[in-house]
């Protein structure tokens, strides 16, 4: 009996690493330990004294392969200049643009110069869908005084989408230009026949065993 007790616990200690650890879903990241990206050039979100357009919102559409839970986002950028605030946001798509339903978002007050990665944790693990389209929204409080860069990838990887006045009708698609550095990280969903299978199985075989010693 001790020994079914130990062989339970141990699927469920099991389930629980599995759940523990994040998997990349999505990368423009070069390989390795330390990712890599272009820290010379970025895409203004805002504006500078360099440029003014007020581009409010950039994003970034991905589409996982398998369904997860989303443990965390990283995008490398830096703060330019203006109020120092940032928020990441975690959009379904809706029309091929991030018009979409909210799923997380994630604020930065800290950015600094020169750019570096950051990570946005998730606490709310929203479910991202196999074969489903989800973008990742960078957005500036005050793209009039304000500026922040997001930078790009090195690695050749292609697309993302802008929006000037952040008003939901000028999203601006641009698959052949350069897509910023970022990756995305989430947590395996299992698919629910094994472990309902396994566990199951072990609790049959523990009630099983008991009736076996009462007819005894």
């Amino acid at each position: 009996m001790k020994r079914t007790i130990f062989l339970l616990v141990g699927f469920v200690i099991l389930l629980t690493e599995v759940h523990a650890y994040g998997n990349v879903l999505y990368t423009t990241f070069g390989p390795g330990t330390s990712p890599s990206y272009n820290g010379q050039v970025g895409y203004l979100v805002g504006s500078s004294i360099y440029d003014n357009t007020g581009k409010a919102q950039v994003a970034v559409s991905f589409t996982p392969s398998d369904s997860s839970t989303l443990t965390s986002i990283d995008f490398a950028g830096a703060w330019w200049n203006g109020p120092n605030q940032l928020t990441v946001s975690l959009v379904t798509d809706k029309s091929g643009a991030p018009l979409g339903s909210v799923l997380e978002t994630f604020n930065f007050t800290t950015l600094a110069y020169p750019p570096e990665i950051y990570t946005a944790y998730s606490s709310l693990h929203p479910t991202l869908y196999a074969s489903t389209k989800y973008w990742v929204l960078l957005t500036v409080q005050d793209p009039v005084n304000s500026g922040f860069s997001w930078q790009l990838n090195d690695q050749g990887y292609n697309g993302y989408a802008y929006n000037f006045s952040g008003t939901d009708y000028k999203w601006v698609n641009s698959p052949d230009a350069t897509t910023p550095a970022l990756d995305v990280k989430g947590t395996a969903v299992p698919e629910p026949s094994l472990p309902l299978l396994l566990g199951a199985g072990l609790v049959g075989f523990v009630v099983f065993r008991k009736k076996c010693k009462a007819c005894l």
